[in-house]
Protein backbone atom coordinates (compact mmCIF):
# COMPACT_ATOMS: atom_id res chain seq x y z
CA UNK A 1 0.00 0.00 0.00
CA UNK A 2 2.39 2.34 1.01
CA UNK A 3 4.53 2.43 -2.43
CA UNK A 4 1.29 3.06 -4.33
CA UNK A 5 0.71 6.31 -2.15
CA UNK A 6 4.35 7.47 -2.58
CA UNK A 7 3.66 6.68 -6.05
CA UNK A 8 0.27 9.28 -5.99
CA UNK A 9 1.65 12.05 -3.86
CA UNK A 10 5.01 12.36 -6.29
CA UNK A 11 2.67 12.64 -9.06
CA UNK A 12 -0.06 14.60 -7.85
CA UNK A 13 2.58 16.64 -5.63
CA UNK A 14 0.48 18.01 -2.86
CA UNK A 15 1.10 21.17 -1.24
CA UNK A 16 -0.66 19.32 1.69
CA UNK A 17 -1.91 15.98 2.44
CA UNK A 18 -4.42 15.01 5.30
CA UNK A 19 -5.08 11.67 7.04
CA UNK A 20 -6.79 10.23 10.09
CA UNK A 21 -4.60 11.22 13.65
CA UNK A 22 -3.14 8.56 15.50
CA UNK A 23 -6.10 7.01 16.85
CA UNK A 24 -7.72 7.32 13.76
CA UNK A 25 -10.39 9.47 15.03
CA UNK A 26 -12.09 7.08 17.37
CA UNK A 27 -10.14 3.98 17.28
CA UNK A 28 -11.73 2.53 13.85
CA UNK A 29 -9.21 -0.45 13.02
CA UNK A 30 -9.31 0.64 9.15
CA UNK A 31 -8.60 4.20 9.88
CA UNK A 32 -5.44 3.82 12.33
CA UNK A 33 -4.20 1.35 9.38
CA UNK A 34 -4.96 4.71 6.75
CA UNK A 35 -3.19 7.06 9.24
CA UNK A 36 0.16 4.61 9.39
CA UNK A 37 0.00 4.18 5.65
CA UNK A 38 -0.30 7.66 4.98
CA UNK A 39 1.92 9.17 6.98
CA UNK A 40 4.55 6.38 5.92
CA UNK A 41 4.16 7.18 2.26
CA UNK A 42 4.42 11.07 3.18
CA UNK A 43 7.89 11.16 4.34
CA UNK A 44 9.00 7.78 2.14
CA UNK A 45 7.83 10.12 -1.30
CA UNK A 46 10.44 12.73 -0.16
CA UNK A 47 13.24 10.37 0.03
CA UNK A 48 14.60 9.71 -3.03
CA UNK A 49 16.30 6.49 -2.14
CA UNK A 50 12.68 5.04 -1.07
CA UNK A 51 10.39 3.54 -3.88
CA UNK A 52 12.84 5.04 -6.89
CA UNK A 53 10.61 3.74 -9.30
CA UNK A 54 7.71 5.55 -8.18
CA UNK A 55 9.02 8.63 -9.87
CA UNK A 56 11.12 11.70 -8.79
CA UNK A 57 10.67 12.37 -4.97
CA UNK A 58 8.28 15.24 -3.75
CA UNK A 59 8.36 16.74 0.09
CA UNK A 60 4.52 18.02 0.33
CA UNK A 61 4.58 20.78 2.44
CA UNK A 62 2.15 19.94 5.17
CA UNK A 63 0.93 16.84 6.64
CA UNK A 64 -2.62 17.12 8.83
CA UNK A 65 -4.50 15.14 10.56
CA UNK A 66 -8.29 15.62 10.66
CA UNK A 67 -8.98 15.62 14.61
CA UNK A 68 -12.23 15.40 16.73
CA UNK A 69 -11.26 17.90 19.45
CA UNK A 70 -12.23 17.01 23.48
CA UNK A 71 -13.88 19.96 24.06
CA UNK A 72 -16.42 18.89 20.74
CA UNK A 73 -17.01 15.27 23.07
CA UNK A 74 -17.21 17.48 26.41
CA UNK A 75 -19.89 19.19 24.59
CA UNK A 76 -21.77 16.43 23.50
CA UNK A 77 -21.81 15.08 27.44
CA UNK A 78 -23.69 18.74 28.10
CA UNK A 79 -25.98 18.37 25.64
CA UNK A 80 -26.58 14.62 26.56
CA UNK A 81 -26.88 15.97 30.35
CA UNK A 82 -29.35 18.59 29.43
CA UNK A 83 -31.39 16.68 27.77
CA UNK A 84 -31.44 14.26 31.03
CA UNK A 85 -29.07 11.43 29.26
CA UNK A 86 -26.69 8.78 30.83
CA UNK A 87 -23.34 10.18 30.03
CA UNK A 88 -21.26 7.83 31.62
CA UNK A 89 -19.43 7.30 28.43
CA UNK A 90 -17.55 10.52 28.82
CA UNK A 91 -15.86 9.49 31.76
CA UNK A 92 -12.90 8.97 29.46
CA UNK A 93 -12.92 12.83 28.92
CA UNK A 94 -12.90 13.95 32.59
CA UNK A 95 -10.12 12.39 33.18
CA UNK A 96 -8.39 13.89 30.39
CA UNK A 97 -6.59 10.60 29.57
CA UNK A 98 -8.50 9.52 26.50
CA UNK A 99 -10.72 10.29 23.67
CA UNK A 100 -10.57 13.83 21.73
CA UNK A 101 -7.71 15.48 20.11
CA UNK A 102 -6.28 18.15 22.48
CA UNK A 103 -7.82 21.36 21.76
CA UNK A 104 -4.60 23.36 22.58
CA UNK A 105 -3.06 20.96 19.26
CA UNK A 106 -6.11 21.94 16.75
CA UNK A 107 -4.58 24.21 14.27
CA UNK A 108 -6.87 24.79 11.89
CA UNK A 109 -10.56 25.25 12.38
CA UNK A 110 -13.11 25.10 9.27
CA UNK A 111 -16.64 26.16 9.13
CA UNK A 112 -18.56 23.63 6.85
CA UNK A 113 -21.81 24.88 7.53
CA UNK A 114 -22.61 24.29 4.12
CA UNK A 115 -21.70 20.88 3.64
CA UNK A 116 -23.04 19.42 6.45
CA UNK A 117 -26.47 17.76 4.78
CA UNK A 118 -23.71 15.92 2.82
CA UNK A 119 -21.89 14.95 5.87
CA UNK A 120 -24.72 13.34 7.39
CA UNK A 121 -25.77 11.87 4.42
CA UNK A 122 -22.59 10.31 4.09
CA UNK A 123 -22.65 8.96 8.16
CA UNK A 124 -25.54 7.49 7.14
CA UNK A 125 -24.30 5.43 4.19
CA UNK A 126 -22.07 3.71 7.02
CA UNK A 127 -24.86 1.91 9.37
CA UNK A 128 -21.82 -0.73 11.03
CA UNK A 129 -20.28 2.59 12.42
CA UNK A 130 -23.01 4.70 12.49
CA UNK A 131 -25.95 2.70 13.65
CA UNK A 132 -28.42 3.56 16.66
CA UNK A 133 -25.61 3.20 19.50
CA UNK A 134 -23.50 5.68 17.70
CA UNK A 135 -22.90 8.55 19.96
CA UNK A 136 -23.97 10.71 17.58
CA UNK A 137 -27.43 9.21 17.25
CA UNK A 138 -28.13 10.11 20.60
CA UNK A 139 -28.46 13.72 20.15
CA UNK A 140 -31.52 14.95 18.79
CA UNK A 141 -30.60 15.49 14.86
CA UNK A 142 -30.33 19.63 14.65
CA UNK A 143 -28.05 19.07 17.55
CA UNK A 144 -25.05 17.15 15.78
CA UNK A 145 -25.92 18.79 12.83
CA UNK A 146 -24.89 21.75 14.38
CA UNK A 147 -22.09 20.44 15.95
CA UNK A 148 -20.82 19.19 12.71
CA UNK A 149 -20.65 22.11 11.12
CA UNK A 150 -16.81 22.53 11.67
CA UNK A 151 -13.86 20.28 10.98
CA UNK A 152 -10.84 20.50 12.94
CA UNK A 153 -7.37 19.56 12.02
CA UNK A 154 -4.00 19.47 13.49
CA UNK A 155 -0.63 19.96 11.68
CA UNK A 156 1.59 16.95 11.92
CA UNK A 157 4.30 18.08 10.16
CA UNK A 158 6.19 20.35 10.03
CA UNK A 159 5.57 20.37 13.65
CA UNK A 160 4.21 24.13 14.28
CA UNK A 161 4.72 26.22 17.61
CA UNK A 162 2.68 25.79 20.07
CA UNK A 163 -0.85 27.48 19.76
CA UNK A 164 -0.23 28.11 16.63
CA UNK A 165 -4.00 28.82 14.52
CA UNK A 166 -4.02 29.05 11.11
CA UNK A 167 -7.14 30.04 8.94
CA UNK A 168 -7.01 27.58 6.05
CA UNK A 169 -4.78 24.44 5.08
CA UNK A 170 -3.07 25.87 2.73
CA UNK A 171 -2.50 29.81 4.83
CA UNK A 172 0.80 30.88 3.10
CA UNK A 173 1.33 28.57 0.04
Amino acid sequence: MVPRLVGIIRRVRPQVVVTFEPNGGYGHPDHIAIHHHTVAAFHAAADGTRYPEQGPAWQAPRLFYTAIPRSFFLRMRDEMAGLGMDTSRFARFEEGGGGGWPDEQVNVVMDVADAVEAKWSALNCHRTQFGPGNLFRRLPEPIVKEMMRYEYFAQAWPTPAPGTRFDSLFVGM
